[in-house]
């Protein structure tokens, strides 16, 4: 209950540091709104497809009907997903040497969330719009936006990796037992 609360807090007041009292505060808040994310949608999906699949069947892949709409469904997603990885990597370009590792963690976090709202809009939209149209193309596209958005998984390999840590601070890092 009281990781919730954090994670209320933490999206409505960023104030850096405010919320987060260790490194492992970050990564699991960080894990947990990952999960969540990647969550919602996917009980979603399935409880749709489990539902609906024998009229997946019948629709088969693409029917032809509305067309353009479909289209236009599909770039939507795969423009969510960049649009996020593209903020994401632009908030990542900015000079760490002067900020200290608990200012570095908040803001890896914050462009975390933009970079994960992409994913999880493009999983919704995905989501949604196959519940409408029961075809096989939506459920091709949530199936490639989850396997990219388990791709970004936050882990210690993956935030080192972003290059914005002292060798200390990556020590420091990789001394914590929480995140895999």
């Amino acid at each position: 209950m009281s990781y919730i609360r954090q994670v209320i807090l933490s999206l409505t007041n960023m104030e850096e540091g405010k919320n987060f009292r260790s490194i492992t505060d970050y990564f699991n808040m960080l894990n947990m709104i990952y999960y969540i994310l990647v969550g919602i949608p996917l009980v979603l999906f399935l409880f749709i497809y489990l539902n609906y699949k024998e009229s997946l069947s019948t629709n088969g892949f693409l029917q032809m009907e509305h067309l353009y709409v479909k289209l236009a469904i599909v770039l939507m997603g795969i423009a969510d997903v960049l649009t996020g990885e593209q903020i994401f990597k632009n908030k990542m370009k900015r000079d760490f040497s002067q900020f200290f590792l608990q200012s570095k963690l908040h803001f890896y976090f914050q462009a975390s969330l933009i970079r994960y709202a992409g994913y999880f809009i493009a999983s919704i939209v995905t989501v949604v719009i196959f519940y409408f149209f029961i075809e096989g193309i939506f459920v091709a596209l949530y199936m490639i936006v989850l396997f990219s958005f388990s791709l970004i998984r936050p882990t210690k390999k993956r935030i080192i990796a972003i290059n914005i840590f002292t060798e200390e601070e990556i020590n420091t890092i990789n001394k914590e037992d929480i995140i895999p």
